[in-house]
């Protein structure tokens, strides 16, 4: 397991590259809806590579019962911490959270208001680590537009089995990415 730290510009360049691989295989996708709230960040720099075709940009918001509201206390302390540090706390992290049985625990799901109205829907993520989030949002789609074709992208795939695949992705090799967002990303 390894952690990769990406700045804008670094996660621009594989937005272009993702967005140019789903090109290639021929999906224009109507909406693009970023997975809040690392995928709506990314859902921006997607929607940039298809305003060529009449594309909107939504957001989803999964609800769940647990939230990180210790870690974001630390956000401060976290900062000041040297690289390797963070990145072997990150590796520890990963690991106890793939070790446990039960991943997320969902409450909700907000999706945008006419999703119904769309036929091919691109969902975008930061990063899928247990697939229980991705499998919850593109039920939920389902549920909501059962004959729309729903693909999902990401930046990596941090589990060697997650409950659900994105379609398309830069690492699937268990790389932990520090995004821009990231409360350790300095």
């Amino acid at each position: 397991m390894r952690v990769v730290s990406l700045n804008h510009d670094a996660l621009a360049e594989y937005c272009e590259r993702l967005a140019k691989e789903i090109k290639e295989e021929e999906f224009y996708p109507d909406i693009i809806i970023g997975v809040k709230s690392g995928g709506a960040e990314l859902a921006k720099l997607f929607h940039r590579h298809f305003n060529d075709s009449p594309c909107q940009l939504g957001f989803c918001h999964p609800l769940r019962k647990v939230t990180d509201k210790k870690k974001k206390k630390l956000a401060h302390h976290i900062k000041r911490l040297p690289v390797p540090f963070l990145n072997l706390l990150r590796i520890m992290e990963a690991k106890i959270i793939f070790k446990k049985k039960s991943r997320k625990d969902f409450i909700d799901l907000k999706l945008p208001d006419n999703i119904s109205s769309y036929n091919q829907i691109l969902v975008v993520d930061d990063a899928v680590d247990s697939g229980a989030t991705l499998k919850y949002v593109l039920n939920g789609i389902k549920s909501a537009n059962p004959t729309a074709t729903t693909r999902f992208a990401a930046i990596t795939v941090t589990s060697r089995h997650p409950a659900s695949m994105p379609d398309y992705y830069i690492f699937n090799n268990e790389t932990l990415v520090r995004f821009p967002w990231s409360i350790d990303a300095k």
